[in-house]
């Protein structure tokens, strides 16, 4: 690796930051507090998402490798960002991190693509706390056939998980009477599994769109018997006829099946692409919280809905319908990540870029009804193109962020941790 000092790796807008950065053992951070800290040895490693653990450890979620033999790759790191341990998992060819998820009783699951050649299939993993496997399975409609299957997250219900991703099998969605030829590329996926990562019921395994292009990006269970379903869609909506991406949402039954009309959220004329689904506290009014991004033109900003706790499926479950007012530039990647603040409000998290073509990170809180807490938005990055995971609040306030920076003259990529405190600076 190139040598990194030069590089000016903080940005902060309110009060302008430069430090010395290097790998995970030796940056000098501002204080014991607050920090940004890069995991992995040579090669490129990748930060997706993260959990936060009883002891008050984080357990780090990416990739680590070049494809085409990519793997999974999992820190532990303490309060302060050591490394407390390390695992990589995955087979001959590349695997993709998409989401990690703390169980109820204390356990990990991980959900990634693999890449079977020339297709890619889902890969769930449940894991012990340290990181030993417990259960593992592939799923592929069929597993190793023509089509192509990846995952976006995966939520456990009160017996097992929904994984919501999206397929190219578009043969096995229900035929619209509406539109019963569509011509389908891609569809919305669900799929469900018992806790020990076995089938459930076939009528769970399913895809969905009315659009050409479909994506689920999360399903949540309210109750035994009912389900929340939030994707996109670009299928055509309104007098205009025009078939840009919009995110749509809409009740799943006890089987799996639809059971209340798709309800569609758009900025007419720009894609809507969801990325983030977060279910909010009563100190942040109860409901979900939509985010992703709205492109229209080369210009990117973030796109907020927030939505009632019990959904009706028509105009009276919108609470917050809004763009945020981001200038992010044409940004590279849709990401966005949402966490709810324990002071009420949210975090959203997701990438801006310069008129130099530099992709950094963008950090911004609203409050519950989407308006801007922290008015200057604070920035994160250095002269490459740098990616974001996701966003957390910890119990004492402070704010954790995984991404991943490209360091150095070569662009090498790292894992990426970043501790502020709770208004998104690296002071006390």
């Amino acid at each position: 690796m190139t040598d990194m000092r030069s590089w000016i790796c903080i940005i902060s807008l309110s009060a302008f930051i430069v430090v010395s950065c290097d790998t995970a053992s030796t940056i000098d951070p501002p204080n014991d507090s607050f920090f940004l800290k890069y995991y992995g040895d040579d090669g490129n490693q990748e930060g997706v998402d993260f959990v936060q653990n009883a002891d008050g450890t984080l357990t780090l979620f990416g990739n680590t490798g070049t494809a085409p033999n990519r793997q999974l790759y999992l820190v532990n790191v303490d309060a302060n960002g050591n490394r407390v341990w390390e695992r990589t998992y995955g087979g001959p060819l590349d695997d993709n991190a998409k989401d990690i998820e703390l169980t109820n009783d204390g356990r990990l699951v991980i959900v990634s693509d693999y890449d079977s050649e020339p297709t890619r299939d889902i890969v769930i993993m449940t894991l012990a706390l340290d990181g030993t496997k417990i259960d593992s399975t592939l799923t592929g409609f069929p597993s190793g056939g023509s089509t192509d299957e990846i995952a976006t997250s995966i939520t456990q219900t009160d017996d097992g998980f929904l994984v919501a991703g999206s397929t190219s099998n578009v043969s096995i969605k229900p035929v619209d009477p509406l539109n019963p030829n569509p011509t389908d590329t891609r569809d919305a996926l669900h799929v469900r599994y018992f806790d020990d990562l076995t089938d459930y019921s076939s009528s769970w395994q399913k895809a969905r769109g009315p659009g050409n292009f479909d994506e689920s990006a999360k399903i949540v269970q309210v109750s035994p018997t009912q389900y929340y379903f939030f994707g996109y869609s670009d299928r055509s909506i309104g007098t205009t006829g025009s078939s840009d991406a919009n995110f749509y949402f809409l009740g799943l039954g006890e089987f799996g099946e639809t059971n209340t009309d798709e309800y569609f959220l758009a900025n007419p004329g720009s894609d809507e692409i969801l990325s983030s689904v977060t279910i909010a506290p009563p100190v942040s009014g109860d409901g979900f919280l939509l985010s992703g991004i709205t492109q229209n033109a080369g210009s990117s900003d973030i796109y907020l809905v927030k939505l009632r706790n019990s959904l009706s499926f028509t105009n009276d479950d919108l609470l917050v319908n809004k763009n945020l007012g981001a200038n992010l530039g044409a940004i590279n990647s849709t990401r966005t990540s949402s966490y709810p603040s324990l002071s009420s409000g949210f975090l959203l998290l997701s990438n801006t870029i310069d008129a130099s073509g530099n992709q950094s990170f963008y950090l911004d809180k609203i409050d519950a009804l989407g308006n801007r807490v922290w008015q200057n938005p604070f920035i994160y990055g250095g002269a490459l193109e740098d990616a974001v995971g996701s966003v957390q609040e910890l119990p004492d306030g402070s704010i954790v962020i995984i991404g991943t920076f490209a360091v150095g003259d070569d662009g090498e990529k790292k894992m990426t941790l970043i501790k502020v405190n709770g208004e998104g600076k690296f002071l006390k």
